[in-house]
């Protein structure tokens, strides 16, 4: 009888068991979807509520949007103070009981705590800056609000330069916020502050970690769609020494990103006469991007007295192993050169050659003397918003013929020059394209061939 009955007892255990398990499944089942949801939700990018995105920098703004009030909210702002020295309001929200919450450049104060957050950072040139911030919750208020965006009706005090701002109305999450300040440092070409850069597709961009060294004045040109993020062209604020442009749009999610090393733009001797700059760049691609084009800012370099300057491609120990010829050549500004199929984790530098030091005075005359021995053909700007120079020398007088064609090979410029030997033609092109210029004799035979980028 007591084994019958401990039988019976067991099985009822190993029953309820067996349904406790099931029940448990169920339960991390839903809490692993549950996470799941919620992860894939922040990987997905946020939008702003107030979103005022201008097309050129609004000075002393007054911006004013209606909000409900909020208990959280997450401002992101692009902005430059024109009074760096004293507090300027960056926004403000107003209740209709006259109960306001204060932001300034210097601190943030509200009425209600009377707080202060101090962030020390230059604020005389263009500054990206993000605050969550969480309202003290006052259970009876249930009405609306203003978001004032720089001064507002009371206070004169925004005496700053606001590039873009954006209004979100509750605290993002790490991932989304690094989203929208990615696309902002991109867009404005503003290096962030030792984070990851993250695409609105979840894509890593730059990656802190493995590109540390090389985590200084980050620029990238770029294309996503839910920002309506759309750059063909990036100068980095901090250092304009490199620039990038491409020639069409990138499709969607593709990205070119490049930072240095921090290091001064001064020659070091590489072998014999071949000396490289110090500052060294990291490339970062991702998604599809056929070519690019460098343009070296020559104000930038603290000795150009060099026969040539070439970007030279580096492998992980830094040694040389290819090298780029500048493709266009504007001795007063830039240089020029075409990246084919560029590589994500490329590293890169510019060399030059130095026979000797000569003075600026006898560069200049070997130069002369040089294109009065040579023909020499060049384009400025290039590329160019649609204006340009072409620039014809011939080592001696003959009739040349000058066509430009588009890509798919419709001449849109024909023209015979007789007996020339220096000859200067100024275009214009409205179009944005790449344009191919050729020169040759009246036998056909080639003198020169440039492109023309139209942007």
């Amino acid at each position: 009888m007591h084994i019958c009955s401990g039988f019976i007892i067991c099985g009822v255990v190993m029953r309820i068991w067996r349904e406790i398990r099931i029940l448990l499944f169920f339960i991390l089942l839903i809490g692993t979807i549950n996470v799941e949801a919620k992860r894939v939700q922040v990987r997905e990018p946020a939008f702003p509520q107030v979103w005022y995105k201008l097309d050129t920098a609004l000075v002393n703004p007054s911006l004013c949007d209606t909000i409900n009030l909020p208990t959280s909210y997450t401002m992101m702002m692009v902005y430059q103070s024109l009074q760096p020295d004293s507090t300027q309001q960056l926004w403000k929200i107003n209740r209709t009981d006259d109960r306001y919450y204060s932001i300034g450049t210097h601190c943030s104060t509200t009425e209600q705590s009377n707080t202060s957050l101090y962030h020390s950072q230059d604020q005389s040139t263009p500054y990206i800056y993000t605050l969550q911030h969480t309202i003290k919750q006052d259970t009876s208020y249930h009405d609306i609000a203003q978001l004032f965006i720089g001064a507002d009706s009371q206070i004169d005090s925004s005496h700053i330069m606001l590039y873009e701002a954006a209004y979100f109305d509750h605290r993002l999450p790490k991932y989304q916020s690094l989203m929208f300040q990615t696309y902002l440092a991109l867009k404005y070409g503003i290096t962030l502050d030792n984070v990851p850069y993250i695409a609105t597709s979840g894509d890593t961009l730059w990656d802190v970690k493995k590109s540390r060294d090389f985590y200084h004045h980050i620029q990238g040109v770029g294309t996503n769609t839910e920002y309506n993020f759309v750059s063909t062209r990036s100068t980095s604020l901090e250092d304009s020494t490199i620039s990038i442009l491409v020639r069409d749009t990138l499709p969607t999610d593709s990205y070119v990103l490049l930072g240095d090393n921090n290091a001064e733009s001064s020659w070091l001797q590489y072998e014999d006469d071949l000396f490289i700059l110090q500052k060294i760049w990291k490339m970062s691609v991702v998604g599809q991007c056929d070519s690019i084009l460098l343009r070296l800012n020559l104000r930038n370099l603290q000795d150009t007295n060099s026969d040539t300057l070439q970007i030279v491609i580096l492998d992980n120990d830094y040694n040389i192993i290819g090298h780029i010829d500048s493709d266009s050549i504007d001795s007063t500004s830039s240089y020029s050169y075409y990246i084919i199929y560029p590589h994500n984790g490329m590293y890169f530098s510019i060399c030059s050659r130095f026979t000797y030091r000569p003075t600026a005075k006898l560069r200049r005359s070997r130069i002369a003397q040089d294109i009065e021995e040579h023909d020499y053909v060049n384009i400025t700007p290039n590329p160019t918003d649609g204006d340009f120079i072409l620039s014809i020398h011939l080592a001696e007088e003959k009739s040349v013929v000058v066509i430009i064609q588009d890509m798919s090979g419709k001449t849109i410029h024909y023209q015979i020059l007789n007996n020339i030997k220096d000859y200067t033609y100024k275009g214009r092109i409205s179009t944005q394209g790449c344009y191919v210029v050729s020169i040759s004799d009246k036998k056909h035979n080639v003198i020169a061939t440039k492109e023309l980028i139209v942007l």
